[in-house]
């Protein structure tokens, strides 16, 4: 194993722009994101190659923790999941996951949102999935952030025959319905744009 210390600093932001894209092409949106972090400089790196690169979307969820996961091409998933207890049991995956502690769960979790949305700028949500009984006092909050980030949401064509559940008009004029589905024992909410 490499000795860290003695490992000589990369000077990406020296390189021209083709070199660097190349060494980005190299790196998983954990990676990428973890660069942007950097500086302003990096960010705006990575938001010009994300801006190139438009194969990634979003998908949100709620199953034991609040997530956010990013896919990729190839159908390949990267999850962040968000706690506030350290000793908290996260879900077995077969996504690559990053996990990030925080006192305040929802507030990191719409930080990291709107930082991606940010740097990414994700047409749609892929996928949203919110079960009711995880995070009680958190469900209004939630429905609030994504109600007002005014993205539409992907659907599967498999849930899009809804005859129930609630009209909900968004602010660029396009109907949603939230409705209740039961699987197995759970309650969950589902919100789906026409």
């Amino acid at each position: 194993m490499a000795n860290v210390s003695k490992m000589q600093r990369f000077p990406i932001l020296r390189l021209p722009i083709l070199a660097i894209d190349e060494v980005l092409i190299t790196m998983n949106p954990f990676e990428l994101i973890n660069f942007s972090m950097c500086n302003p400089t990096t960010k705006c790196i990575a938001k010009l190659f994300f801006r190139k690169k438009r194969g990634f979307e979003i998908l949100l969820g709620n199953s034991s923790t609040l997530s956010i996961a990013i896919l990729g091409s190839q159908k390949r998933i990267w999850k962040y999941h968000i706690i506030n207890d350290e000793s908290a049991e996260i879900p077995e995956s077969i996504y690559e996951v990053a996990i990030r502690y925080s006192e305040n769960v929802f507030e990191e979790w719409k930080f990291l949102l709107e930082y991606l949305d940010d740097l990414m700028n994700f047409k749609a949500i892929n996928d949203f999935y919110f079960d009711l009984d995880d995070f009680p006092d958190l469900n209004q909050p939630v429905i609030e952030c994504i109600k007002t980030w005014n993205k539409p949401v992907k659907c599967e064509p498999t849930i899009i025959n809804v005859p129930f559940g609630i009209a909900i008009t968004r602010n660029d004029g396009k109907v949603g319905r939230m409705f209740l589905e039961t699987f197995g024992n759970r309650l969950f909410l589902v919100f789906m744009v026409f």
